[in-house]
């Protein structure tokens, strides 16, 4: 049977709110809220230097390529967390909606609607599971002070 995991991690939003990561790729949704893809990461969605998240608002995109490390920082509070993940955590899901003030920074084992397009797995493919078999991955959110 086809397994995935992924971890939700929602997390508070100001407008001084800062993002950081590192990925190759990335899947953006069309206006039929499927992910379209896979593209490099390009400007607009590069977060390997500390980015205001209220640029983006509203996104729903994943990201492909994830060295498995983020970090959140609200400098206003003189405070963050990271986020690291490992194992079957190959992606990083991001959400960060225009009607809330929060974020979610999501370690994926796939990416989406894979199981659809079986030509993106090797950015993030389900896995099959025989009886007995499973699937791991671990997430650490460590807070930070600046």
């Amino acid at each position: 049977m086809p397994y995935g995991i992924g971890l939700h991690p929602w997390l508070p939003r100001s407008p001084n709110t800062r993002l950081q990561f590192a990925a190759t790729h990335v899947f953006v949704p069309d206006e039929s809220r499927l992910p379209q893809g896979p593209e490099a990461v390009g400007p607009a969605l590069d977060f390997t230097r500390p980015r205001r998240t209220a640029e983006i608002a509203p996104s729903d995109a994943c990201f492909a390529g994830w060295n498995g490390q983020a970090v959140v920082r609200w400098p206003e509070q003189n405070c963050g967390v990271e986020v690291s993940a490992d194992g079957s955590f190959c992606a990083l899901h991001l959400f960060v909606p225009d009607d809330r003030p929060v974020l979610c920074v999501e370690p994926v084992s796939h990416v989406p609607n894979v199981h659809n397009r079986p030509d993106w797995a090797a950015f993030g493919p389900l896995w099959a599971l025989k009886s007995g078999e499973t699937l791991r991955g671990e997430m650490v959110l460590r807070p930070v002070v600046m």
